[in-house]
């Protein structure tokens, strides 16, 4: 069976690799630290789903790296879920308002981002088998 491809960008290391082994079972992860690396990779592989966090620590925001792939033909139904720190209620709804279809906010367990990409394929009308 294959598994779904799921894009990991999150500039920080600790958090790709955690979330990425979080996921290994269920998902094949592609993890990348910069947007913009996550930019050239949506060119080359179609993925399934895109994890994005939203302080990228670089030139643009994972809110931006999100409108830049939403604008692309391949990826404008391919739901992007925000994996942040931000965890305010306000925070929450900006994110959704400027692209995200969903929000997970760190830290969380195994349990819950597994939980919470089902409930986007759900959402979505994905399925992963």
């Amino acid at each position: 069976m294959n598994k779904p491809a799921i894009l990991l960008i999150d500039d920080d290391e600790t958090s790709r690799d955690v979330i990425a082994r979080y996921l290994e079972s269920e998902y094949d992860v592609d993890t990348t630290e910069s947007g913009i690396s996550a930019l050239d990779m949506v060119k080359k592989r179609m993925y399934f789903m895109i994890l994005m966090d939203i302080n990228l620590g670089e030139k643009y925001n994972g809110l931006e790296i999100t409108q830049f792939i939403k604008e692309m033909p391949d990826y404008k139904g391919v739901p992007v879920v925000a994996v942040t720190a931000y965890a305010f209620e306000r925070e929450r709804l900006k994110i959704l308002a400027e692209g995200c279809d969903d929000y997970i906010s760190k830290p969380f367990t195994r349990k819950e981002i597994i939980a919470k990409l089902k409930e986007v394929e759900s959402k979505f009308g994905l399925t992963s088998c």
